[in-house]
């Protein structure tokens, strides 16, 4: 008689990542201050277009902080960003919170 053959063990189930809860943030200004964006002159001459993601750290006190340029399609938006980005008044949250807001830079005619 054959010993019984036995199986390998089954690899335990891989663990499903968690992912951190979305924390929804009020600027009640950040609208208006992105539709007011001043295109910067020189883009504008040479013709330049482009997207810009702004990130930063909204504190418990309401304070924004840490602000950084997450991606960017091109250089010549990124200090009108970001002076924008300061100017938002937002609703502080129970904990210091990273913030992502994007700005489109898009010439008319």
């Amino acid at each position: 008689v054959a010993p019984p053959v036995y199986a390998p063990p089954a690899p335990p189930a891989p663990v499903a990542a968690v992912a951190p809860p979305s924390v929804g943030v009020a600027c009640p200004n950040s609208q208006l201050i992105r539709t007011e964006i001043k295109y910067p002159p020189q883009a504008r001459k040479d013709g330049l277009q482009g997207e810009v993601v702004v990130e930063f750290t909204l504190t418990t006190s309401g304070e924004i902080k840490d602000i950084d340029i997450k991606s960017s399609t091109n250089r010549a938006f990124n200090s009108v960003s970001i002076s924008a980005t300061r100017q938002f008044k937002c609703s502080a949250q129970a904990r210091d919170v990273r913030v992502q807001v994007p700005y489109s830079f898009k010439l008319l005619d």
